[in-house]
């Protein structure tokens, strides 16, 4: 999505004008949120700007299954669609304006996605069709199809980017970008209870060792170690918030050897105690 791009513009990017300063010791999900009036101001202030911006990312406000969003070139959010606050557990855009990918994903994960920002505004083009791994504060990780677009002003300034993420669902879609991962893919959503040892992925993917671990970095952007904490962590999550087990029986219950494990495992992806995480989030 380029708006009044020129042939000829200097490839600069502009600095924010706006600076949110956030708690740099709070590192987990959902918890900074800006009052409605700094909210609604930190995205004015960028609008009244960049004008061309807002009318084409109102068409995204209502659009189904599509994740949308917009950010400066901080890469803090200035616009997200109700898809957008859904998965993140969100009930009001004014929760996601100013706030960047570290307050609602792991650091790595986070990173990633702050890098491949840079990556599209340095390079001035859309990137399409990357897979990503987005998490969902109520269900499994799923596989998403993610495209970035850099934000220019009448200038030629790059401004920030917009980015649409769609799931993937279709069996031939999932075969298209999983590819030989897929099975590897669909076996730690159903076992992930189990141990699974590197090697017994590797073997269902058709790959030595080394090879599978390199392609499924390369391919998917996580290690398969991560990709399984991560679905373990979000199995956690869906029984802290619908039983009243323990968490020493639901470490048991989602593949963690005991209380402490899930315990260190849990905060390294949310950034929060299971403790913590119920309390906060089940009501």
């Amino acid at each position: 999505m380029q708006l009044a791009a020129t042939a000829h513009a200097k490839p600069r990017i502009l600095p924010s004008a706006t600076i949110i300063v956030l708690d740099g010791s709070v590192a987990f999900w959902y918890v900074l949120t800006m009052s409605d009036e700094s909210a609604h101001d930190f995205q004015a202030d960028f609008f009244a700007r960049y004008p061309m911006a807002e009318s084409v990312m109102a068409l995204f406000d209502s659009l189904p299954q599509t994740y949308f969003y917009a950010k400066d070139t901080a890469s803090r959010f200035v616009r997200v669609n109700r898809q957008f606050l859904e998965n993140h557990g969100l009930n009001h855009e004014r929760e996601a304006l100013g706030k960047t990918d570290h307050d609602f994903h792991p650091p790595l994960m986070a990173e990633a996605y702050i890098s491949e920002d840079r990556r599209v505004m340095a390079g001035r083009k859309p990137v399409p069709g990357q897979v990503w791994l987005v998490l969902h504060r109520r269900s499994v990780p799923r596989w998403y199809v993610s495209t970035k677009a850099p934000l220019f002003n009448s200038s030629g300034d790059v401004i920030g980017i917009a980015g649409a993420m769609y799931r993937i669902e279709q069996q031939d879609e999932l075969t298209r970008y999983l590819q030989e991962l897929l099975p590897v893919a669909r076996y730690i959503e159903r076992h992930y209870a189990e141990p699974i040892s590197m090697s017994e992925m590797a073997e269902l993917a058709g790959l030595s060792s080394t090879h599978f671990n390199r392609r499924f970095r390369q391919l998917l952007r996580v290690t398969p170690t991560e990709y399984l904490r991560s679905v373990r962590v979000q199995a956690a999550q869906h029984l802290l918030s619908t039983t009243a087990r323990t968490l020493g029986e639901i470490a048991v219950d989602v593949g963690f050897t005991d209380q402490s494990h899930l315990t260190r495992r849990f905060r390294e992806v949310t950034g929060m105690t299971p403790a913590a995480w119920r309390k906060r989030f089940v009501r």
